[in-house]
C-alpha cells in the first residue's frame, strides 16, 4: 500500500470514528495504528480536536464535495464506479475526504510545533459520537378563531374542522386545505371576520392552500394569520419568519368589469400588494433586514410605520417600490433606510429552503447558523469571534 493509499486508508478510519460507524474490526485496525507510533496519536489528536477542526471540516462542507472525493479518489487509486466503491465508503465518504484534505496540514502542525507524544495507553477505546441531530419535517399547529389548537403533524388525514361556509381537510400530502361548502342559513361573508394562524416550530416546515385557493409554503420558526373567508375588497395575510407565496387571481363578483381583488402580505415593517404572481418573503426577527423577492408576475413592496400592521390593519406609507421578477426589495424594519433594490437575484438560492436544500453564495459563519438553528432546532453558541470567511454550497435538509 503505498503512501496515498495509507493516508486515506487512516482518514477513513478516523471518519470512521468521527462519525461513529466502525465496525469492532475497524476499531482494532485503528487501535493497531494508534499504538504504531507516537506521531500517529498526536496526528489523531489533533484530526479530532472539533475546535481545532471544525472550521476546516465546515469550510470543506460547503464546497463541491462531490468534486473533492473525486480529487481524493483519484489520487489514492480509488476510482469512482469501481468495485466497492459505494459500498465500501457509503454516504460518509465525504468525510474521509475531509480529514484526508486536512492531515497534510495537521502533519505539517506538529512538525512546526514540535508538539510532543501521547501516551500509548492514554487511548484506550474509541469514544461514542455524540447524539445525531436530526433535520426537521412537516410540522405545525394551526390555532382557529376559537383558541383551540390542532397539531398537524398527529391529527389524521381528511376533514379536521368546520368553519363557517369552509371545511378545513388535512391531505395525504401533508397539507392544509380550506375547501367551500355552503352551509345552509350561513351568509358567504360573515358580519366579523374570523382569523387563523398556522405556525411552525423550529425544525418545522408546512404548506397551506388558503380559502382563495392561494399556496403557502411556511419554513421553520413562522407563522402566517389569514382570515377563514376573504372580503371582496382585499385579501390580507400577516407574516412573520419566512414563507414562499403563489398567490391565485380573484376577481371581484358583479357584472360591471371584473377586478382582481389585490392580495397584501404584512410583515415586519413592511408591506407587499399582489394580484397573482409568486414570490418569497424573509422577515425573521433575527434578521437584519426584510428581503421580499419576486420569482414571477408583479407585486408592490411598501414600508410600514412600525406601530401597527398585519391581517386586521396598518398604517403604510409612500407609493413603495414595483418589482419585476428576478428582483429583490430590501426593508429595514425601523424605516431609517429607503427600500433598497437587487437585480439579479440568484432565485435559486432565495428559494433553496423550498426545494428541501440549503444553498449559500458567499454566506457569512452568523448566516449559515442562524438558518441550521431553526431547521434543526438547535442553539449555536459562538466561543470567540469567527474567522470572517464567507461559505458557497449547496446540501439537502434531509441531512442529519
Amino acid at each position: 500500500m503505498d503512501n496515498y493509499e495509507q493516508h486515506f486508508e487512516y482518514s477513513r478510519l478516523i471518519a470512521g470514528y468521527l462519525t461513529g460507524q466502525l465496525t469492532d474490526g475497524e476499531k482494532e485496525q485503528l487501535e493497531r495504528w494508534l499504538e504504531a507510533s507516537g506521531e500517529n496519536r498526536a496526528l489523531f489528536s489533533r484530526l479530532t480536536d472539533e475546535h481545532e477542526t471544525s472550521g476546516h471540516l465546515l469550510n470543506f462542507f460547503f464546497t463541491d464535495k462531490e468534486e473533492a472525493w473525486e480529487r481524493v479518489a483519484r489520487e489514492t487509486g480509488f476510482v469512482s464506479g469501481g468495485a466497492g466503491y459505494g459500498r465500501r465508503w457509503g454516504g460518509w465518504r465525504y468525510v474521509a475526504a475531509a480529514v484526508f484534505l486536512l492531515v497534510g496540514g495537521a502533519a505539517a502542525y506538529l512538525a512546526w510545533q514540535g508538539q510532543s507524544e501521547i501516551p500509548a495507553g492514554e487511548i484506550t477505546e474509541v469514544r461514542k459520537a455524540p447524539p445525531e441531530i436530526l433535520p426537521g419535517k412537516d410540522r405545525a399547529v394551526l390555532i382557529l378563531a376559537d383558541g383551540s389548537h390542532i397539531l398537524l403533524d398527529e391529527v389524521a388525514e381528511g376533514e379536521i374542522a368546520k368553519q363557517e361556509n369552509m371545511s378545513i381537510d388535512k391531505t395525504d400530502r401533508g397539507q392544509v386545505v380550506y375547501r367551500w361548502r355552503k352551509a345552509p342559513g350561513v351568509p358567504e361573508l360573515p358580519a366579523v371576520a374570523s382569523y387563523n394562524t398556522i405556525s411552525t416550530p423550529r425544525g418545522g416546515q408546512y404548506q397551506v392552500v388558503l380559502p382563495d385557493g392561494s399556496r403557502v409554503w411556511l419554513n421553520a420558526e413562522s407563522s402566517l394569520t389569514y382570515p377563514t373567508i376573504f372580503s371582496r375588497d382585499e385579501r390580507r395575510v400577516e407574516l412573520k419568519g419566512e414563507a414562499y407565496f403563489e398567490v391565485t387571481k380573484v376577481h371581484r363578483p358583479g357584472p360591471e368589469k371584473a377586478e382582481d381583488i389585490p392580495f397584501k402580505v404584512f410583515s415586519k415593517g413592511q408591506l407587499v400588494e399582489v394580484l397573482g404572481t409568486s414570490f418569497n418573503v424573509n422577515s425573521y426577527a433575527d434578521e437584519q433586514n426584510i428581503k421580499t423577492t419576486l420569482v414571477e408576475g408583479c407585486v408592490r413592496v411598501r414600508s410600514t410605520d412600525g406601530s401597527r400592521f398585519g391581517a386586521t390593519g396598518g398604517e403604510v406609507s409612500g407609493k413603495g417600490l414595483m418589482l419585476r421578477p428576478g428582483e429583490q426589495a430590501v426593508v429595514v424594519p425601523d424605516g431609517a433606510a429607503p427600500i433598497s433594490l437587487v437585480g439579479n437575484v440568484d432565485m435559486e438560492e432565495v428559494i433553496a429552503w423550498k426545494n428541501g436544500q440549503f444553498q449559500f453564495k458567499s454566506a457569512d459563519l452568523y448566516t449559515i447558523m442562524r438558518q441550521f438553528a431553526r431547521w434543526y432546532d438547535v442553539e449555536v453558541e459562538f466561543q470567540g469571534k469567527p474567522a470572517e470567511a464567507r461559505y458557497r454550497g449547496k446540501i439537502s435538509r434531509d441531512v442529519p
